[in-house]
């Protein structure tokens, strides 16, 4: 397998990058290895990391370097650049570390005809690993090779991946056939990943995973990690995952018990924004217009409860 791998960079702690590409540099089993680091305009630039590596190494890393246009924009033009020599793409965020043995895997389920790859993954300070929390039974699925832990996924994937984010992006790897010509939603800064996998699978596709964790998640820039309820980083989540929630809605391919469930989840994302606003405007923090500006023009309905929860707090 001729493999390339995409490292969106923005960070602000010295290390993390060099963590990264050194975790992909050890992978084997692998005929090709290219790695397109973007640089995304970061406050500590790529190319000092980068600098750590010997010669050698650095032969199978190419740097790109931007002014800030997102982890979407960042993660499209490392694929815009990836040589048509490359039939495989894996994707690694740069606070993120492989285990050894991933794309050796990957490259088993690819070999198997697999349209996507993903595997286990753990958080800092969690616990439980990724697919503990979602509550995986691996006895539901069928066992492809034993030694290495690979499964074909035998339930339905797209609505797993919407409904219990079984997903971790750092352990996603794609033959290229799948990605295609699709790529991440720039006009998105959270859900962006779960809508390209959505978006680049069907219901015919085969899914392979590993249950083993080959992933260790950091604690870098991020915007999910970093969203928790009343922050104004919250307010542009709960617009993205809205808009994420709606284009999946409108896919052919999706049963009227996932449509439902989606049309609950945006009634729960319109309320989370609402209440994120009043929650700031009572304390006088700063709020995201732009986001609400957005979420009206986006969904409409939305006009209506903020009227009323501002209405009802000046009663």
């Amino acid at each position: 397998m001729t493999l390339g791998v995409v490292i969106p960079y923005f960070q602000r702690t010295p290390g993390l990058l060099a963590r990264a590409v050194r975790s992909a540099l050890d992978q084997t089993g692998l005929e090709t290895l290219l790695i397109v680091v973007v640089d995304d305009g970061s406050p500590h630039p790529a190319k000092l990391e980068l600098g750590t590596f010997s010669e050698a190494e650095r032969r199978n890393i190419v740097l790109i370097e931007q002014s800030n246009a997102g982890v979407s924009a960042a993660r499209n033009r490392a694929l815009d650049a990836m040589p048509d020599r490359i039939n495989a793409i894996a994707f690694l965020d740069p606070d993120d570390a492989w285990h050894p043995g991933h794309l050796e895997n990957a490259n088993i389920a690819l070999d198997s005809g697999a349209d996507f790859y993903f595997a286990d993954f753990t958080r800092p300070g969690v616990k439980q690993t990724r697919f503990e929390r979602s509550n995986i039974q691996f006895d539901q699925h069928v066992s492809i090779d034993i030694g290495t832990n690979l499964y074909k996924y035998n339930k339905k994937f797209r609505r797993d991946l919407i409904q219990e984010t079984i997903v971790g992006t750092s352990t996603v790897v794609l033959p290229r056939r799948s990605l295609g010509s699709a790529r991440f939603r720039t006009d998105l800064t959270a859900s962006e990943d779960l809508l390209t996998w959505f978006c680049t699978t069907t219901e015919r596709s085969q899914v392979i995973f590993s249950s083993r964790c080959e992933a260790e998640y950091g604690e870098g820039v991020g915007l999910i990690a970093k969203s928790v309820w009343g922050t104004k980083r919250s307010l542009r989540v709960a617009l993205d995952q809205s808009i994420m929630l709606k284009i999946v809605s409108e896919d052919a391919e999706i049963d009227d018990e996932l449509r439902s469930w989606i049309a609950l989840s945006r009634r729960d994302c319109r309320m989370n924004f609402v209440r994120t606003m009043l929650h700031r405007l009572r304390r006088l923090q700063p709020v995201d217009f732009d986001a609400t500006r957005r979420f009206v023009k986006f969904d409409p309905e939305i006009s209506v409860d903020l009227f009323r929860a501002l209405v009802g707090r000046s009663e």
